[in-house]
């Protein structure tokens, strides 16, 4: 019988990593979380702004076994309050992915 591959190893220090990734530029949206933001009418400015000042969804993070990769949520407000919103995120090679964008409730 063949042994389960373990998964690599989660992103340690997440917050600082996407900061990292968003001030140096890489960074870009899938086509799914376009589609998602513009249904929505989620602002990539709104993205950004939850990606920096929101706090992490342990819970949330995913192993993709189809990308070999993890996924991340975070979670918090736009800058003006008007919406709380979850960001799923992944990493590809040097890019951040920006994978869904959801507007939950108060």
């Amino acid at each position: 019988m063949g042994r389960k591959k373990k998964n690599p190893p989660k992103t340690e220090d997440l917050p600082d990593v996407v900061a990292q990734h968003l001030a140096s530029g890489r960074y870009r949206s899938t086509y799914h979380s376009r589609l998602r933001q513009n249904e929505r009418s989620i602002s990539l400015q709104e993205i950004r702004y939850v990606l920096l000042n929101g706090r992490r969804e342990p819970a949330r993070d995913e192993f993709r076994e189809e990308y070999q990769a993890w996924c991340y949520g975070i979670r918090g407000a736009t800058r003006d309050g008007d919406k709380i919103l979850r960001i799923i995120i992944s990493f590809s090679g040097e890019n951040m992915l920006i994978v869904t964008a959801v507007q939950l409730e108060r």
